[in-house]
């Protein structure tokens, strides 16, 4: 009995839930509700707790919480930690993007029991965890609830680590970095300084990120180049740069100078590409030269020859003529005298 009136209660429960909402009956489903865990949404796929977390009615998640059954008793695929929408959150990765459901994140973790680690690390499609998504919307007390709660579970300092970036290696510092939440950027740059110098998918740092960032220091538009980077890396320039800047951002920016030694390595790297280019420009133009000039010996060499072999037939010819000349006047010699001879036998 007790059972068919929490039925009849949820659905009431639903039913008001529709209602109030204008936009839910186009991407929910009007089925009779059964669960708080019972599939509701038509695009994503998300659950009657998953909807009300998000329209942020925290009395109704209360009630749907309470509601859930014994989780260690239910099999992993009924599992909260196992049931997720088509974006692939989590019921926690919903809470985690506003501090406002720290109290309910604390409820149901405590839920899970031996279970929950599963719950803290679980990914969505863009590989989030929860604690990823409180830093991409700049959550610093879930976040840092989050973080103590998996903390209990880790033995070393670095074991987070994994968990603290997504697919496309973003960290959790340069998310809130992009995002221009630097109060919980420094507090994470502090806390895991290992992350200082991790770096994207694109190679990029978090001080990347920063010195990236069209408006974090006042500029209305980008002014990405190695002579804003050069500033930052000198502590004589920060004073000058910073002054018109919050004070945790100069704390950040600071902070991430004294620990990211990457950028020297970067320029470093950039300079030696820059002169291995320049050398090969140079021996391009010496072998360019060198070739311009073996071609140049090749066609003096053969006009030289042809000149020569020209010259040679010029003095053949003549001396065949020379050679020829005294026959042809001895040939006339002859008939003359042949004429003279007939000339005197007819006389």
């Amino acid at each position: 009995m007790a059972d068919s009136k929490q039925k009849i209660s949820i659905g009431d429960q639903y039913e008001t839930f529709r209602i109030k909402h204008k936009y839910l009956p186009k991407v929910s489903s009007d089925q009779p509700l059964k669960g708080p865990l019972q599939r509701i949404g038509k695009s994503y796929n998300s659950t009657f707790l998953h909807m009300a977390i998000r329209f942020k009615h925290k009395g109704l998640v209360n009630q749907l919480l309470d509601m859930l059954p014994n989780q260690e008793s239910l099999p992993d695929p009924d599992a909260v930690w196992n049931i997720k929408n088509n974006e692939g959150n989590t019921v926690l990765h919903e809470m985690a993007a506003s501090d406002s459901w720290k109290e309910s994140a604390t409820k149901l973790v405590k839920m899970c029991k031996d279970k929950d680690q599963e719950l803290l690390i679980a990914r969505n499609e863009l590989g989030e965890t929860p604690i990823f998504c409180a830093a991409r919307h700049g959550q610093t007390d879930m976040f840092e609830f989050l973080a103590g709660e998996m903390k209990q579970k880790a033995e070393g300092p670095e074991d987070l680590k994994p968990y603290l970036r997504r697919k496309d290696g973003t960290t959790v510092l340069h998310i809130s970095i992009f995002t221009e939440c630097f109060k919980l950027a420094h507090h994470i740059a502090d806390c895991y300084k290992y992350l200082i110098v991790e770096r994207d998918n694109d190679s990029m740092t978090a001080l990347h990120y920063l010195a990236c960032n069209p408006t974090a220091f006042g500029r209305k538009k980008p002014k990405i180049g190695q002579g804003f980077m050069e500033d930052l890396m000198k502590s004589t320039s920060l004073t000058e740069k910073l002054h018109e800047c919050p004070l945790i951002l100069e704390e950040l920016v600071k902070l991430l100078v004294k620990e990211d030694t990457t950028w020297y390595a970067s320029k470093n790297e950039e300079l030696d590409i820059e002169l291995s280019q320049t050398k090969k420009g140079i021996d391009s133009q010496e072998n360019k030269s060198k070739t311009s000039s073996h071609r140049n010996e090749q066609k003096f060499e053969e006009e030289l020859k042809i000149e020569l072999s020209q010259t040679k037939k010029g003095i053949d010819s003549q001396e065949n003529e020379s050679k020829s000349s005294p026959k042809r006047n001895e040939q006339k010699s002859e008939e003359g005298l042949k004429i003279k001879l007939r000339v005197m036998n007819l006389r």
